[in-house]
This record gives structure tokens, sequence and C-alpha cells, in this order.
């Protein structure tokens, strides 16, 4: 009777424990990762495979093993074991000398098991993988108008769809209004990045693929001229010797803003048509797309009104403004 008793309490013990175990999976136990998903088939660059365990859960242990179907870890072999840090993170790395897809399947407690695949590529430069173009260049520095980057995967059996693409900028920023963008390729293999920028320069954009193959490229941005400048003076000027005054040129445009660094040619001329005066003080145009000088009459006996014009030379381009000043005694 003894003998039966104790064969039953075995089988509630077994039963018992089977369905503790599906009460947790292998989900709530860990995750894994990869710090890049495509790495050179040289047996030496590794793949580097995070694991997270959840030490709150009854199930967490200090034991974990990895282990795969192509490549070896570190120790040489096709099989990891460790323990697991406090924090319940550790770190395996995996090295292959064939191109091609690893399974890596971890274990926790002999249990719970999860599996990643690891991505090796044959030895290759980043120029037969990738490709970034420029196909909206100089475009006007107004931060408003956007230049266009394109990158495109060149071999679908090495870099996949859908990859996540990174894009990097020292000048500029991209329409999210960061100096980075992330985005997926699509499903023919391209991703597009657009970027604006406040001031004409020579902009170097970063892209990369898949965590482990970059391009670089460049793009300018050109001066973004004025479509519009208005005068600002005061409304009148009493002459003297030393009769002088600001005149203010505001240098718009109609989307976004004029570049900064501008030169503004004043000059100011008698209802004659006959030059007046001279302009000192001389400041190009501000972020604001302010520009200044000071205006000095010099012709103490002349009175009366005088047009004063502002204007911005681009190539063929000339934008003008004007405002009349009158010059009392």
């Amino acid at each position: 009777m003894i003998k039966y008793t104790y064969l039953l309490l075995l089988c509630c013990f077994i039963v018992s424990a089977c369905q503790d175990k599906t009460k947790v999976q292998p989900d709530d136990i860990m995750s894994l990762s990869l710090v890049k998903d495509s790495i050179s088939a040289d047996n030496i660059h590794n793949a580097e495979i995070l694991a997270q365990v959840n030490m709150s859960t009854s199930a967490a242990t200090r034991n974990i093993k990895f282990e795969t179907n192509a490549g070896t870890f570190s120790n040489n072999t096709a099989q990891y074991t460790t323990t697991v840090s406090l924090d319940g993170k550790i770190n395996a790395y995996l090295k292959h000398d064939k191109a091609g897809t690893a399974t890596v399947k971890v274990t926790v407690n002999d249990l719970y098991s999860r599996e990643i695949q690891v991505h090796f590529v044959s030895r290759t430069s980043p120029d037969s993988i990738i490709t970034l173009e420029a196909v909206n260049n100089n475009q006007p520095a107004d931060n408003y108008s956007y230049a266009t980057v394109v990158v495109r995967s060149k071999d679908p059996d090495i870099i996949n769809t859908s990859r996540e693409v990174a894009f990097t900028t020292d000048k500029g920023l991209f329409s999210n209004g960061e100096k980075s963008y992330t985005t997926t390729t699509t499903i023919d293999g391209t991703a597009t990045a657009y970027i604006k920028c406040s001031q004409p320069d020579l902009v170097i954009i970063k892209a990369t693929i898949a965590a482990a193959f970059s391009r670089e490229t460049q793009l300018r941005f050109i001066p973004a001229i004025p479509d519009y400048i208005n005068v600002d003076v005061p409304g009148n000027l009493r002459n003297a010797l030393d009769a002088n005054t600001v005149v203010t040129a505001l240098l718009t445009r109609t989307y976004g803003t004029a570049s900064a660094g501008q030169r503004v040619t004043f000059t100011a001329q008698k209802p004659s048509g006959e030059v007046i005066g001279t302009f000192i003080n001389e400041k190009v145009s501000n972020s604001n797309g302010e520009a200044s000088a000071n205006f000095w009459v010099q012709d103490t006996s002349y009175a009366g009104m005088i047009l004063i014009k502002a204007t911005v030379v681009d190539g063929t381009n000339i934008i003008t403004g004007k405002n009349q000043l009158l010059i009392t005694k």
C-alpha cells in the first residue's frame, strides 16, 4: 500500500511540474536581440547576441545555453553555456566563414528556449551592397526646400527588403526635424530621406543599412536669395553736416527664409536721378534677413525727397526694394 501511495504522489508531482511549466512561456522568460543583423562571413567578425532574462519570474535561473547550427561561438564550438548576470543580461558572440543564415537557440534552465537568426554575408565592399544617391541637389538654403537622397539595396539576396536604414547628417535637418532619421526600405529595396538647411553649405549624408553597410554622399545647398526686399527708413531726416540715419533692408521669401550673410547694395537718388550721400557701416543680412547701413546725406544744401534703394544681385537675378526719405532743413 505504501508503495502505491508513493507512486501516486510521484505522478502528481510530475504532473504538477509539467503544469507549472505551461504557466510560463519562453517570451515571459527572456528576449533576444542582435547588435548587428548582418555580419561578414570572414570567421573574424562576430555577431553579438543579447539575451535579457526576466529575473523576476519564478522560472528564471542563472543557467543559459546558446546553440547554433552554423558557425562557432567565442569558445570555438557550436555550443556556449554560461550564467546570467545580476541584471539578467548575457552576451554571446558568433562567427562564421560561410555566407548564409545561422539559427541560434537560447535555452534557460534547460526548459525555456527561444531562437534568433543571424545573417552572415560574403566578404564584400559596401559599394556592392548599397548605393546612396542625391536625386534632388542644389536646393536653396531657406530652411524650407528639401533635398532628396535615395538608398538602394543592390543585392536582395544579401540585404533583404524591409531592412532598417539609418540616415545621419553633419548639417541641416531631416524631415523629422532631427540630424538623424531612421526608416525601412520598401519592397523594392529603396529608402528615401529629405533634408533641408538654413545656410548655404556642403552637407555630408551617411546612410547605414542593416546596421552594417554604410555609404556617404554630398549635397550642396545654395544661397536662398530673397523674393522681396522691404526698406525701412525714418519718416524724415533733418539735414546737417553730420546728418545720418540707419536704413534697414528686410530680405524675405514667399516660402522659407533668405540665407544669412547676403550683401545688400544701398543707393540714394534725388528725383532727378542724381546720386546723393553715401552709405557707411554696411552689414550683411543676419539670420532674420535684416541688413543695414548708415546713410550720410553729405550735401547740406539739399532739401526734399530722396529715393533709397536696396539691391541684392545673384547672377542674372536682381531683387530691389525701395522707400522714400524726406530731407528737411
